[in-house]
């Protein structure tokens, strides 16, 4: 064998061997590529699902608000003389109106919506 044979040979086994680290690097990038795609509606599954636990937390304790906020409003109207208590009380009932127009429908574990609070 020669040298020109010898060099030859030696540069098509580099060349193989290039090309076959491309073919593998390639492959690895295809499977990391499956593996994102797969990944990815878990992840935003699971980020949705803990926005969702969030926003039902906000929204008890938003009734919950609303629930002390009309039992000390009911107390002081209790107190107040009695020409107070009637115009009070529409704009008790006024603001209640109001807090649930604004308050958007929670989800129900049965899959219906109901407005909170």
């Amino acid at each position: 064998m020669s040298q020109l044979d010898s060099i030859l040979d030696k540069a098509r086994r580099g060349l193989t061997t290039s090309v076959g680290l491309g073919v593998l690097v390639f492959q690895n990038a295809q499977v990391q590529r499956r593996e994102l795609s797969k990944a990815a509606p878990r992840a935003l599954q699971e980020l949705s699902e803990a926005v969702g636990d969030r926003l039902k937390t906000i929204g008890e304790k938003l009734a919950d608000l609303d629930e002390r906020a009309d039992d000390i409003f009911d107390d002081i109207e209790q107190r107040l003389p009695d020409p107070l208590r009637a115009p009070v009380r529409q704009v008790h009932v006024a603001v209640r109106d109001l807090r649930s127009q604004a308050t958007p429908p929670t989800s129900s574990d049965d899959g219906e919506t109901s407005p909170a609070g």
